[in-house]
């Protein structure tokens, strides 16, 4: 129970090599060392709308079961996601609980809920229970909240190895293939994977750099991506993307002017888009964006992870472009050779 025994687990925390390891740790350790009835952390899902359930300890498959915990009917969990720390007394008496009934029937009598903050927002809560009522010490607050701080970079190690693994393989079907379009579509499918996102697209310059053709789009329907021309001079997103040469952002497409498409916007479900340019040899080719489904702040981690993906995308373009213009060159410089053979023979006729 001591410091050094926690410190012994924050370390058990740090080397598993799975989150869903490190969480099943923490919810452990958690029930362990304070003797509670259960606990759970849940995170919230890419459109933040529903907690799913990440780990468990203590609870039944039936009350883990019960149904999709959503902060909008969850007074507990919402109060917890602005960053607060909840105690609940009395789990079947309280309005704030979604579920009054299935925690009366699991025996669950105390809560307390604690956020799960990565960067300065929320993604998650942390929850113990008491069979009975209990009211939590300094020191067990403590523990908890060292705990959910430990999930928090668990999980943000997570995400930042799996947007490794997402660049490193992007990387390798550069050096190993020449077909540009099966590099597209792995990035765009790569970029709204990695960062949680609702789709991404990515669309190249025309010859007069007056129009962004898509190229390769992920979670976008064909409805949407038929929509109409995406023109630089009349979407204020690409134009700074494009002229500025910097990564841009809308907090809501459904209302920001910048964004060309507002009202297809609101019908595909979009709301916050990043928008980073693509660029070879200083040259803007198009541009690359992952879209939300809720309106979200990109942290600058994300906006960095898309920037390099944007470059490893500009190179592949630039590479399947430089190939195609040497196997023209050499069609022409064999198709010349043909011809002065025809005419040296002609020649000596």
């Amino acid at each position: 129970m001591g410091k050094e025994s926690l410190c012994e687990v924050c370390e058990s925390i740090n080397s598993a090599l799975r989150l869903e390891d490190a969480l099943d740790i923490i919810v452990r350790n958690a029930g362990e060392r304070l003797k509670l009835k259960a606990s759970s952390i849940r995170l919230l899902d890419p459109r933040r709308e529903t907690l799913q359930i990440s780990a468990a300890y203590g609870l039944s498959e039936v009350y883990i079961s019960k149904g999709p915990v959503k902060p909008e009917k969850s007074i507990l969990d919402r109060e917890a996601l602005s960053g607060k720390l909840v105690y609940v007394e009395d789990a079947a008496q309280d309005p704030r609980i979604q579920y009054p009934e299935d925690v009366k029937k699991e025996g669950i009598r105390s809560i307390l809920c604690v956020p799960i903050m990565l960067e300065g927002r929320p993604i998650g809560v942390l929850r113990a229970y008491a069979g009975d009522v209990r009211h939590f010490t300094d020191s067990e607050i403590e523990t908890l909240r060292i705990l959910a701080n430990q999930g928090a970079i668990a999980i943000r190690n997570a995400r930042l190895y799996r947007r490794m693994q997402t660049l490193s393989e992007l990387a390798r079907r550069i050096g190993s293939t020449l077909e540009l379009s099966d590099v597209l579509n792995l990035l765009v499918e790569g970029a709204a994977k990695a960062m949680g996102g609702k789709a991404a697209s990515l669309r190249l310059l025309d010859r007069f750099g007056e129009r962004l053709t898509i190229s390769a789009a992920y979670g976008l329907t064909d409805e949407y991506i038929a929509k109409g021309p995406v023109e630089v001079h009349k979407s204020v997103l690409d134009y700074e993307a494009v002229l500025e040469k910097k990564p841009v952002t809308i907090y809501d497409a459904t209302l920001d002017p910048k964004f060309q498409y507002r009202q297809e916007a609101e019908r595909e479900g979009i709301r916050s888009v990043l928008c980073v340019p693509l660029i070879a040899r200083e040259k803007v080719l198009g541009v690359l964006r992952v879209y939300t489904g809720v309106p979200y702040e990109f942290t600058q981690d994300e906006i960095d992870f898309l920037a390099a993906l944007a470059n490893l995308g500009a190179l592949a373009i630039e590479n399947a472009r430089m190939h195609k213009q040497m196997k023209e060159s050499y069609e022409r410089l064999m198709a010349d050779v043909s011809s002065w053979h025809d005419w040296d023979s002609w020649g000596t006729r």
